[in-house]
């Protein structure tokens, strides 16, 4: 066996992890400032459940209501969205212009709001970032990039103990990497500690995706991850989470399908699910209703402009119903679950993350797909809201992923 410790395929240099490291990656074309180097904690013992399937999730628990308060911050989040009552007629607003309404009550996942979302990003690209809009440094950070390089050390370890399918990569999908410097910073954290381990010969190909041509035209030219690019380790595609199936590797060419993935595939989810499309529902008296969100925006502004997102006001309306809502076993049998064991509570439903997840999984033959996922939002039915869930408001919209409802959405599909 050769002593070359590029992973297999590597064209380059080996890459000098520190040197690359104190440059940060700038969200300019032009080198950043030095910084320190990022120290390295010791390597995670290998995580031998990692291939086994998820136990079943336990019933929800009854949640007593009384008593429960809204956190400071979704209360001002609340007040940001301006959002008006059921049934309310358009209004001036707070500088004096007057509204209009643009969208009557319909199914939130279908809100016209995501399509302002959707034309924000294309429009902006990196700049979301770069001018401090979007929030960004606590999901690009050096300590979480860490965490997730461990994760997936663990589970490349599971793997190698498994037995990797010969000589094929093993694949790592971001979704929606915006400005790469999360992807910076994991690829960073990864190199070094596979280049310290057992798994330095094992063939990786890390793929950076995003929907909007800009974040790709920036990152495909970015000086700082030319390295990785030239290595053969990075590529780039353009995937939209909430359509796409299929994903084109614009460097080495190829489709990720069952043909391509041999191994089972990687995907990080790092602050990504809260800005896809959800849905919400109110449990009253043991009963499911489906809340319905209509849209009123001020009058002298077009109604496709996503300058309409901090000002657009919500009114919700909610409606009962019965039977089966998505015609999806695993997503009705959950809305069964928190039906039977809650109640006076409003819960969201990430399902356009539960959707790519689904898209993703079909990849590859066996459905056989390792999912990473850090985000804001709600992990266990006692903190379900009374109240209509806020809509944050930063040039962008995000929510409160129900990461409660995506682990047990998760274990029923398997």
């Amino acid at each position: 066996m050769s002593d070359d410790p590029r992973p297999p395929g590597s064209r380059s240099p080996i890459l000098n992890v520190q040197e690359l490291l104190a440059t940060g990656l700038s969200s300019d074309a032009a080198s950043a400032p030095p910084v320190p180097p990022t120290p390295v904690p010791d390597m995670p013992a290998p995580m031998r459940n990692r291939l086994t399937p998820p136990p079943a999730l336990p019933p929800v628990p009854g949640v007593a209501t009384e008593g429960r308060r809204r956190t400071a911050r979704a209360s001002n989040e609340e007040a940001a969205a301006g959002r008006s009552s059921a049934g309310s007629s358009p209004a001036d607003g707070d500088d004096g212009r007057p509204y209009r309404s643009i969208e009557d009550p319909v199914r939130f996942s279908r809100s016209h709001l995501w399509a302002l979302q959707r034309a924000y990003f294309e429009r902006t690209g990196v700049d979301a970032w770069r001018k401090n809009v979007v929030p960004h440094y606590v999901t690009s950070n050096p300590f979480i990039a860490q965490a997730y390089a461990q994760q997936i050390i663990g589970f490349l370890r599971d793997l190698q103990a498994r037995g990797l399918a010969g000589d094929n990569p093993v694949y790592i999908l971001e979704l929606g990497g915006g400005s790469g410097r999360f992807t910076f910073q994991v690829l960073y954290a990864l190199y070094d500690r596979m280049m310290r381990s057992s798994l330095r010969h094992v063939k990786l190909r890390y793929v950076f995706t995003d929907f909007a041509e800009k974040n790709l035209a920036f990152i495909a030219n970015h000086p700082q991850l030319r390295p990785f690019f030239e290595s053969g380790l990075l590529d780039v595609a353009a995937f939209d989470t909430v359509r796409d199936s299929r994903i084109h590797l614009r460097l080495n060419d190829e489709i990720l399908g069952p043909s391509s993935l041999r191994n089972p595939l990687i995907v990080l989810a790092n602050y990504v699910f809260d800005s896809l499309p959800h849905d919400i529902f109110r449990i009253r008296n043991r009963a499911i209703h489906e809340v319905l969100i209509g849209l009123d925006a001020p009058a002298d502004v077009d109604e496709g402009d996503p300058a309409l997102l901090p000002h657009v006001r919500l009114r919700n309306e909610d409606v009962p119903f019965e039977g089966a809502y998505y015609h999806d076993e695993a997503l009705d049998g959950v809305l069964e679950d928190y039906r039977q064991g809650l109640d006076d509570v409003f819960i969201t439903l990430p399902i356009g993350g539960f959707d790519c997840i689904s898209r993703l999984a079909d990849l590859h033959e066996h459905r056989q797909l390792m999912l990473i996922c850090a985000d804001k939002g709600i992990h266990q039915p006692a903190d379900f809201d009374i109240e209509l869930p806020p809509v944050g408001r930063h040039g962008s919209i995000s929510m409160q992923v129900n990461l409660d409802a995506l682990g047990r959405v998760i274990a029923r599909r398997g």
